[in-house]
């Protein structure tokens, strides 16, 4: 890459200049310099300002109404999944007959209880599809592989739906969104706009895209705050791009999907206390393997960190879980019910709404209708998260760590920290897997061809910008690096 430092050339310039002139030239030399340095200055970010940064990303986040969410409520009335598609069947060949049955049974039971089912167009849209799959099965004989079945489905909804809790067989349905960076560019900024830190040039534009639509502040593992260009498109995108600077020197950078590597596994929750700061690390959400109990130790992790004026949650690699544990968590450390920005809709719930409470927490300090912000509904739906927008103060600075792999309810704990002053997000966007919740996982089966499928119950109707399915939440302040080391080094900073 050329290399320009205009700056050092002009205090080369005025250097010599001094050398030579009597005191009125020198004065008016000082002043030229002066002019100089302010070009040069680079405008200085302390934690307080980070979080007057996080504080008006939150104030400027709006919470969907109710309103809007009963909009999905209109078009169909859910019921209990179709008989059968709870066992276990090995996947096997059918006959033709038996596989128009299964599709049926397959769109009966995303009519009955998937949340997205109203969401991405209801009848109208679903039944075309379901039509052209038996069609399709109708001009064929003999036996029909149970792969092929599941092929015809993949195909016909894939165009539809972006989910990435829905699934059949391996297949997920994945968004077309994600986040892109420029790497080894690396700018300061003054008054005068964002320096690159290699040439000292001013940029002066990026085809196609405001400046301050791009520049995201970065951290490094050296605690060193910069800007870096970072935009959210279609990945099918063009990744090129012109930068141009002040002297119209310009370079063609590529666009890099931001991506990573899955931490390594952890099975418990662990609390160590790093630099005097404890660090939480959480790789999952009562969701227990092998017989581990995830929440105890996890939720047991508040009384001793209570008091700290710093605690660090590294939700890096966190597979999500049940969401009831980060609220509960921020409850015990707060004292108050944190509010989230998005609000849920839930279908298809049981018909006993005097339900026992959810396990291990049978001692909410509420009623879980207050404390999880429900609204029965008399259509077969209810109403969650719907506690009305707040920002709740915390006098506990809490940094939140994400990657590419903070997924579901680890996005949730994410959308909670989002409500709260004094914390900060720091990392990379996380998966992006909660647009609708992920109830049935794959442990659903068609009954004939044993093609094993899930979905969830919840749709998610997240604020403008804050979430998008496969792509994420943006941290507030990403990393190059590892973001822990970064951290930690922010903080000693």
């Amino acid at each position: 890459m050329k290399k320009v430092c205009l700056t050092a050339f002009l205090l080369i310039v005025l250097s010599a200049f001094l050398t030579s002139c009597g005191s009125d030239e020198i004065d008016e030399a000082e002043s030229a310099e002066d002019m100089v340095a302010d070009m040069a200055a680079i405008i200085d970010i302390s934690l307080e300002d980070l979080l007057e940064r996080a504080l008006i990303r939150r104030e400027g986040i709006q919470k969907p109404s109710l309103e809007e969410i009963l909009v999905y409520t209109q078009g169909r009335t859910p019921g209990p999944l179709p008989y059968g598609v709870w066992h276990f069947q090995h996947p096997r060949a059918v006959s033709v007959e038996e596989a128009i049955e299964d599709v049926n049974i397959f769109f009966n039971a995303l009519y009955s209880a998937y949340a997205g089912y109203v969401f991405f167009g209801g009848d109208e849209v679903f039944l075309p599809v379901r039509d052209d799959i038996i069609a399709s099965l109708n001009e064929l004989s003999g036996m029909v592989q149970h792969s092929q079945i599941q092929r015809m489905l993949v195909d016909g909804l894939s165009p539809i739906i972006t989910d990435l809790h829905f699934n059949i067989g391996n297949t997920q349905f994945d968004g077309d969104m994600r986040y892109f960076r420029i790497v080894n560019v690396y700018y300061y900024r003054s008054e005068n706009g964002f320096r690159n830190r290699e040439s000292g040039l001013y940029l002066h534009s990026i085809q196609g895209h405001e400046l301050e639509d791009l520049m995201r502040l970065h951290l490094d593992e050296q605690g060193s705050l910069f800007y870096r260009p970072i935009v959210l498109m279609d990945r099918n995108y063009s990744r090129d791009i012109v930068f141009t600077y002040e002297d119209e020197s310009y370079y063609l950078h590529n666009w890099q999907i931001i991506g990573g590597s899955r931490p390594t596994r952890l099975d418990y929750p662990t609390l160590e206390w790093v630099n005097g700061i404890p660090v939480i690390r959480v790789m999952t959400f009562g969701l227990d393997n092998f017989g581990i109990d995830h929440a105890a130790p996890f939720m047991g992790f508040v009384d001793e960190v209570r008091d700290e004026p710093v605690i660090i949650m590294d939700l890096r690699g966190n597979i999500g879980g049940n969401g009831t544990f980060p609220l509960l968590w921020l409850h015990d450390l707060l004292g108050e019910i944190v509010p989230s920005n998005r609000i849920l809709l839930v279908s298809g719930f049981e018909s006993d709404q005097n339900a026992h409470r959810p396990q291990p927490f049978a001692d909410l300090p509420y009623e879980p209708e207050i404390f999880f912000g429900m609204e029965y509904l008399e259509n077969g739906y209810f109403i969650s998260s719907n506690h009305p927008p707040r920002i709740v103060e915390s006098n506990t600075l809490i940094i939140f760590l994400t990657d590419r792999f903070t997924t579901s309810t680890a996005e949730g704990f994410i959308d909670w920290a989002l409500s709260m002053t004094n914390t900060l997000v720091i990392g990379n966007p996380t998966a992006g897997i909660l647009a609708f919740s992920g109830d049935f996982g794959g442990r659903l089966h068609l009954p004939n061809s044993g093609i094993n499928f899930g979905f969830g119950r919840s749709i998610n109707l997240w604020p403008d910008g804050l979430f998008t399915e496969g792509a994420g939440i943006a941290p507030d302040i990403w990393v190059q690096g590892d973001a822990l080391v970064a951290a930690l080094a922010l903080l000693e900073r």
